[in-house]
């Protein structure tokens, strides 16, 4: 049986209750026409047999609604079903060739009955047009029966009427057959657009989490040997060397810069899909933060023979988280310098109506296409890179800044000419210098570190040479470890050590927080930790948001080592 033709009985079934009940009241009212012309024991039997085959009905509704679409199992029914819809129309149609009343009046009532029964089964049962046909040509046609065996030439009118009136009911009928059909037709292919659209939303979140697992792995992968090369990188400069190969060095360090900045933009993005940036606003100076930002970005600006233009002593105080405000002003004016060849890159600061403050950053490059102004906030969009040169970055910049920008529910706005230009601009709320947060005074990490001991456990060999040799040339005591289980064994010779830098994800399915707790535990001592980490996976950077531990990702630049060992040991 096809889906339509159960969905049909189903909704048949669905009306049983109307459809019994106005039987029984049609019933009732023809009692009540014909009672003062027959015996009432006739009528109550002819009554009877009313109710029996109605409450047949009743049964049949019921059981086809408990069977659903287990309807197959049960075939009997259906046939069943229209055979009733036969039987209620025989006895229904039988009223006349019975209890013929001599009463013009009576008669009128009994075929105006009539109509209004063919009338609701036009509406109620023509969903199914074998139950519909069953009672209404059945019922119909026995009435004009009853009236041709009254045997008077009057009658004729009324059959003639009974005929026209069942045409037009049926008429009726179909066309309410043809509607009904055709919304379950439409339900049932939206219903399977709808299931078509869940699998392919299915398959793109299972597509998105096979990305995002790949980018993961391959991204803490890759981040090994980076890092490792940055720390050998740096501990070749204690060494006596030409100036040729301190040529190499810058080169091989703006190399491994340069990958690193491509995995730090992916982190970015793993941590905001993970929900672990937060958005804090606080009131603080302006001044202090664009400082920071232009001496980070003035030596590349001078390499290119840019002029880079910042205003001094605003006085401006902001209303915003300082961490995200900045990342979303480095990521602009990275941008800027990218894509401008000659001229300038310059950030403006000014007062906006209602208490704002607005942020352009300005270049000189060759513009944005009107056309690609909503794409370039887009992921791994970028314009005039087809040959995708890495030192560029990957196009994830401005995704992150719109992405920070919905985070701290603040504007992010671009004009563009091409040939001449573009300007990107920022609104934050401006802040109340009466609440204003004092600047976090930053120690000097220069700091002797000379007899430190520190523990590094890791797992990779290069690391821990690596580690090895750029904390040896800092003074610092070393120990290292390639498994808790080692790393164990040496504390325990050792002694405590004054600071733990551990890698998150280590053989055997162990990791470094189990460690560093192991190693608190063992000498009851809070030890300052580093967790050092190359993973981008969402569920392991939420794991490190319990930890009591200073987080550091890979590649970790030996200064951002040095002053995190400061830190930590020093706070």
């Amino acid at each position: 049986m096809d889906s339509v033709k159960k969905e049909q009985i189903g909704i048949l079934a669905a009306h049983r209750l109307a459809v019994s009940l106005g039987a029984v009241a049609v019933g009732i009212l023809t009692l009540g026409v014909l009672w003062r012309f027959y015996d009432a024991q006739s009528l109550l039997v002819w009554f009877a047999v009313l109710l029996l085959v109605s409450l047949l009905r009743w049964w049949m509704a019921e059981k086809i609604m408990a069977l659903g679409v287990e309807l197959d199992s049960n075939r009997w029914l259906v046939p069943c079903l229209v055979a009733s819809a036969f039987a209620n129309g025989i006895v229904w149609g039988s009223v006349l060739i019975f209890f013929f009343p001599d009463d013009p009046l009576s008669l009128a009532l009994l075929l105006g009955l009539h109509a209004s029964y063919i009338s609701a089964a036009a509406t109620s049962t023509s969903i199914f047009l074998p139950v519909f046909f069953g009672f209404s040509l059945t019922s119909s046609l026995l009435f004009c029966v009853g009236l041709l065996l009254a045997g008077a030439s009057q009658y004729w009118p009324f059959v003639a009427l009974t005929m026209i009136y069942l045409t037009v009911s049926i008429q009726l009928g179909l066309k309410n057959n043809n509607a009904f059909t055709e919304q379950i037709r439409l339900r049932f292919e939206n219903n399977a657009l709808m299931a078509e659209l869940r699998d392919q939303r299915d398959r793109a979140e299972n597509a998105m989490q096979a990305k995002n697992s790949f980018l993961a792995a391959a991204s803490h992968d890759l981040r090994q040997p980076v890092h490792a090369l940055g720390l050998f990188v740096d501990s070749l400069e204690s060494y006596q060397q030409s100036e040729a190969a301190h040529r190499i060095l810058d080169k091989i360090r703006q190399a491994t810069g340069a990958l690193g900045s491509l995995f730090h933009g992916l982190l970015d993005i793993s941590k905001l899909d993970a929900g672990i940036i937060e958005n804090e606003p606080q009131q603080f100076e302006l001044d202090n933060l664009l400082e920071g930002i232009q001496s980070e970005f003035q030596g590349l600006a001078n390499e290119k023979n840019l002029e880079l233009r910042f205003p001094l002593n605003t006085g401006l105080i902001v209303n915003a988280d300082p961490g995200l405000l900045e990342r979303i002003i480095r990521n602009l004016i990275s941008n800027a310098i990218k894509y401008t060849a000659d001229g300038l890159v310059s950030l403006r600061v000014s007062r906006v109506p209602g208490d704002e403050i607005r942020i352009d950053v300005v270049d000189t490059g060759r513009g944005i296409p009107e056309s690609e102004l909503d794409n370039i906030f887009s992921e791994y969009h970028q314009l005039e890179n087809p040959e995708r040169d890495r030192q560029r970055g990957m196009g994830l910049g401005l995704a992150i800044v719109r992405r920070l920008c919905n985070m701290m529910e603040i504007p992010i706005m671009v004009q563009s000419d091409l040939g001449k230009g573009s300007i990107f601009s920022v609104v934050v709320p401006e802040g109340d210098g009466h609440k204003l947060v004092a600047a976090r005074q930053i120690e000097p990490v220069d700091r002797d570190l000379a007899g430190r001991r520190v523990i590094v456990i890791d797992d990779e060999l290069p690391i821990l040479e690596g580690m090895y040799e750029i904390l040896s040339s800092w003074g610092c005591d070393v120990i290292t470890a390639d498994s808790p289980a080692v790393a164990m064994e040496k504390v325990n010779i050792f002694g405590i050590p004054d600071i733990i830098v551990a890698d998150l994800r280590l053989r055997d399915n162990e990791n470094g927080l189990d460690t560093i707790r192991s190693i608190r535990d063992r000498f009851r001592n809070e030890i300052p930790a580093i967790l050092v980490t190359g993973d981008t996976a969402i569920e392991r950077l939420q794991q490190t948001l319990t930890a009591s531990v200073r987080v550091l990702h890979k590649p970790v630049s030996p200064n951002k080592l040095r002053n995190a060992i400061v830190d930590q040991m020093m706070g």
